[in-house]
């Protein structure tokens, strides 16, 4: 009964599409019957599928894994210049610190609403797992690669990222999650220590909707 009731559920977000929420690709939609996840129709974000509440484990236990950031895309801005042919990737030190980010914006908000930060998994520990799968730039990077030294730009934020989100308790997904935000909605001076800002905030925004969808307010 159970699998028949999930290939419905998913049979009709395919076929009603955005007329009751975001439309999935068949890929998607095959995956998540595989994990038994469904659809989620109250979400913050643009794509959630989840499993049934009544197979979660009631926990405060959370374990944060790193963030991945290994075959993050980036889409260069596209401005003309001397260094504009050069490929954009994240160097290690990069990487550290958008994990480092990501990780205390999240610690942070779940300490706040009860939960106690494992420093490795546990039973029925809540793992959460995220990928920085593309960054939208909206200016050249801000190293001796990316600009000149007579260079400066102004922007309306740094840009726009893209992040997936899995939660699981004992090797099973619980919920699987996509989305797309902006960093940043203000003019300004386009520099390292101002995306910075935006990207925490990006962050803050992002982990305190997952707050939200696992039921906590925050």
């Amino acid at each position: 009964m159970r699998k028949l009731l999930l290939t419905t559920a998913i049979a009709a977000a395919l076929t009603m599409g955005c007329a009751t929420g975001p439309s999935y690709d068949a890929t998607t939609l095959a995956e998540a019957e595989r994990l038994e996840l469904v659809p989620v129709e109250k979400s913050r974000f643009d794509q959630t599928f989840g499993l049934e509440r009544s197979l979660w484990i009631e926990t405060r236990d959370v374990f944060i894994a790193d963030l991945q950031t290994a075959n993050t895309v980036i889409d260069k801005p596209l401005v003309d210049g001397r260094f504009r042919n050069k490929t954009w990737m994240l160097n290690e030190k990069e990487k550290a610190g958008l994990n480092k980010l990501y990780k205390k914006a999240l610690q942070r908000q779940l300490e706040q609403q009860g939960y106690a930060v494992q420093h490795a998994p546990t039973a029925n520990a809540l793992v959460i797992s995220a990928e920085l799968l593309a960054l939208d730039p909206t200016a050249p990077k801000d190293d001796i690669g990316g600009r000149s030294a007579f260079e400066g730009f102004v922007t309306e934020g740094a840009g726009s990222a893209t992040i997936a989100f899995d939660v699981s308790q004992n090797d099973r997904v619980l919920l699987q999650i996509e989305d797309q935000r902006d960093a940043g909605h203000s003019w300004g001076v386009n520099n390292r220590f101002h995306n910075t800002q935006d990207v925490r905030q990006l962050f803050n925004s992002w982990t305190h909707s997952l707050l939200a969808q696992l039921d906590i307010k925050s």
